[in-house]
């Protein structure tokens, strides 16, 4: 999965095999940080001012990532065992 910010300026990567999330610099190509939270089915969105990053997968339920942050915190995660999260918009 990938995501780009509305800016342009960050991209963000889900590999799941690696169970990882990785944000990249667009410009520079830089690693900007590496979450490592990812289980299978998994998907990654950013909130349309940029601020914010969804990640969810099938066995963790969704967390939100403030990119106001340096690293960027997890701000809510939210998981109910009785539903399995597929996607986020």
């Amino acid at each position: 999965m990938v995501a780009v910010s509305p800016s342009g300026m960050q991209c963000a990567t889900m590999q799941e095999e690696k169970e990882k999330t990785s944000i990249w610099n667009t410009e520079t190509g830089d690693l900007i940080i590496e979450v490592f939270d990812v289980y299978a089915y998994g998907q990654v969105v950013f909130s349309p001012d940029g601020s914010l990053l969804a990640t969810c997968d099938s066995e963790r339920g969704l967390r939100i990532h403030n990119m106001a942050t340096d690293p960027p915190d997890v701000d809510i995660v939210w998981k109910d065992e009785t539903v399995r999260v597929r996607t986020i918009a």
